[in-house]
């Protein structure tokens, strides 16, 4: 329920590696999200890699992808690389982020 109004939305991610993000740095990605009932939306930031993993009530991890029963999911760790979509000094600038959200609406 990403609007907290008692709905369950099915909110999809897709990263695909192959295709160029039309920035200048060649490794740069487009990432793709669709909510239930709403158009695509493109974030195209200088994303070089994004990785969703998902853990159930215990804080195990759920390894199947596509996760066969998505109301087990009760925590995610988001991981993303990004860089700069154009050089400076020859140099792509770039930075990690990683965190593991539990958000209260999951149920």
């Amino acid at each position: 329920d990403i609007d907290n109004n008692g709905v369950v939305d099915v909110v999809t991610y897709a990263f695909d590696r192959n295709k160029a993000s039309g920035h200048q740095n060649p490794r740069s990605r487009i990432l793709y999200r669709t909510k239930s009932g709403s158009p695509t939306q493109d974030i195209n930031l200088g994303l070089t890699r994004f990785k969703l993993v998902y853990y159930d009530k215990n804080n195990v991890l759920i390894a199947a992808n596509p996760v066969p029963t998505p109301s087990s999911i009760r925590s995610i760790r988001v991981s993303m690389d990004l860089e700069s979509t154009a050089p400076y000094d020859t140099t792509y600038q770039g930075a990690t982020w990683t965190r593991m959200i539990a958000p209260k609406n999951i149920k």
